[in-house]
């Protein structure tokens, strides 16, 4: 089951007036990441970073791997 079926799982389960309150956080979550994504490009140099973030994880390159485990258990490397 992916995400989108996990949701709407969940949303037929809810008494209707908790759908409405679901939907309005989904919107503010929605609002939240345009703000977000709006500051990010407001720089050359906020865009240029971010840019080459994306193309390092697109291309698996410039990474730090981390299991789950280790990161709960507070295990990070030195970087």
């Amino acid at each position: 089951m992916n995400n989108s079926e996990k949701l709407i799982s969940i949303f037929k389960h809810l008494p209707p007036n908790k759908q409405e309150e679901v939907i309005d956080f989904a919107s503010y979550l929605e609002e939240i990441s345009l703000d977000s994504t709006k500051y990010l490009f407001s720089t050359k140099s906020n865009k240029k970073h971010l840019v080459e973030a994306i193309e390092n994880v697109e291309s698996g390159k410039n990474l730090i791997k981390i299991s789950l485990e280790d990161l709960e258990k507070g295990n990070l490397p030195n970087i």
